[in-house]
């Protein structure tokens, strides 16, 4: 089967893309806004892209309104920090109920019952039991695609 991505909306081609590449790393990504608020999100489109220094990168896509920012993007821009906390099988149903679209005063944390652990060098909180978080500094933030609002950190 041929597809033009020429003939998909966002939301179609994003279907293909997440159906298609699999099996694909779901990064749990921790943030916290100027005031505080702490932030969580499930991102699919996740991965390593170099060595030294050691990097990965988010491709952050809008809020299901496809134009309003999601947190996440909103608090990596202003604070320059996240963490990417990997999730257990136990967790799973957390980190699929953090999917939803909160408002931005609502710390996620505590409204999914997860406990939260500092960090060692950012001020973003780990998610308590996650077997592995990397905390994350900016290295740069580009806008990609036709419309501009998703974004690869």
């Amino acid at each position: 089967m041929i597809i033009d991505a020429a003939e998909l909306d966002a939301a179609h081609a994003y279907k293909l893309l997440i159906g298609s590449i699999i099996p694909r790393a779901v990064a749990w990504v921790s943030t916290i806004s100027h005031e505080g608020v702490a932030n969580l999100a499930p991102i699919s489109f996740f991965t390593a892209v170099g060595r030294k220094p050691p990097m990965a990168s988010l491709s952050l896509q809008p809020r299901s309104d496809a134009v309003m920012l999601k947190d996440t993007l909103v608090n990596i821009r202003q604070t320059g920090e996240f963490v990417t906390n990997l999730a257990t099988s136990p967790q799973a149903h957390a980190l699929h109920s953090s999917a939803f679209e909160f408002d931005s005063g609502v710390d996620e944390f505590e409204a999914l019952g997860l406990v939260k652990e500092p960090s060692e060098v950012v001020r973003v909180p780990l998610v308590k039991g996650a077997p592995i978080s990397l905390e994350r500094v900016v290295n740069r933030i580009s806008p990609v695609g036709d419309d501009g609002v998703d974004h690869v950190v």
